[in-house]
C-alpha cells in the first residue's frame, strides 16, 4: 500500500480514524494495489502507513470483513476476498426458499437465456469442443461435488465467452445460491442424466449457429430445472413451513 503522506491518504475533516482505514483499503483494491487472494499488510504496518491507532485499523478490517471483502484467518493474516454478495445476502436473510427460489430461477432465465445469444456465432471449434466435453462429463456415476462443478463449468463459460465483464461479474455473484441449488438436485440420478442430455443439446444448438435454436435449448434446460425444483425441493417442505416461506422475504 501507499504511504501515508500520498495526498490519497489525506483524511477527510471529520472522518474517523477507522473510515480512513477502510477508505484506504478499498482504494488499495479498487486501483489494483492489492488484488483477490493478496494478504493485507500486517496491523502494525498498517498503523505506520496510515498514521492511526491499532484499535481504528482492527476496527476497519472488521467493517471490511463484514461486509465481505477481507478475511481473517486466524494464525495466518488478513486476505483480500470477493464475498460481498454471499455477505449481503446473509445479512438480509435471504435464501433459496419460497418465492426467492422462483425470483432466481427466473433472473438465472433472463441471464442465460440472453447470454447464450450473444455467443452464439462467435464460439470457435475448439470453445464447442470444450463444451461438449463438459457436457458428457455429467454423469449419475460421479460424485455429487464433480456433477456440481462440472455443471458450474459448463454454464459459467458460456457466460464467459460472451467477454461482457457486467455479465460476467453478475453471474460470479450468484455462484453460491447456484451451487446451493445443485446441492439440492443433482443428488439425483434422473436429474443428473437430464442435464447432461440437455447439455449436449445446447451444445449442439450452437453448433448451427442459429442464436434462436441456441436460446430455446436453454430456455427448455432451465425450465426443466424449475419444475425439478418445484417437484424435488418443494415437496419436502413441510407444509406450514412452506405457507411461511410462500411470503417474499425481500
Amino acid at each position: 500500500m501507499k504511504e501515508k503522506n500520498d495526498p490519497a491518504f489525506k483524511k477527510r475533516q471529520k472522518e474517523t480514524a477507522s473510515h480512513y482505514a477502510v477508505r484506504s483499503i478499498q482504494k488499495a483494491i479498487r486501483e489494483g494495489e492489492l488484488k483477490i487472494g493478496d494478504a493485507l499488510p500486517s496491523e502494525k504496518e498498517l498503523v505506520e502507513r496510515l498514521g492511526i491507532g491499532r484499535s481504528s485499523v482492527r476496527e476497519g478490517i472488521r467493517i471490511l470483513e463484514t461486509i465481505g471483502i477481507l478475511e481473517v484467518r486466524h494464525g495466518v493474516g488478513t486476505y483480500v476476498v470477493d464475498n460481498y454478495v454471499e455477505s449481503l445476502f446473509r445479512m438480509l436473510g435471504f435464501s433459496l426458499a419460497g418465492d426467492n427460489l422462483w425470483y432466481f430461477l427466473a433472473a438465472r432465465r433472463v441471464l442465460e437465456c440472453g447470454s447464450i445469444r450473444l455467443v452464439c456465432g462467435s464460439l470457435s471449434d475448439d470453445n464447442l469442443t470444450e463444451l461438449g466435453k463438459l457436457a458428457g462429463n455429467l454423469s449419475p456415476q460421479n460424485g455429487l461435488e464433480e456433477n456440481i462443478e462440472i455443471d458450474y463449468l459448463f454454464h459459467s463459460r458460456l457466460i464467459q465467452h460472451t467477454g461482457n465483464a457486467m455479465i460476467i461479474r453478475i453471474y460470479s455473484m450468484i455462484h453460491t445460491l447456484l451451487r446451493e441449488l445443485m446441492e439440492d438436485l443433482m443428488g439425483y440420478e434422473d436429474i443428473c442424466e437430464d442435464a447432461r442430455t440437455a447439455h449436449l443439446e445446447i451444445v449442439r444448438s450452437l453448433r448451427t449457429r442459429n442464436p434462436n435454436d441456441a436460446e430455446q435449448a436453454m430456455g427448455k434446460h432451465l425450465e426443466r430445472v424449475e419444475e425439478y425444483s418445484k417437484s424435488r425441493i418443494l415437496q419436502h417442505i413441510p407444509e406450514s413451513r412452506q405457507e411461511q416461506e410462500n411470503q417474499p422475504s425481500i
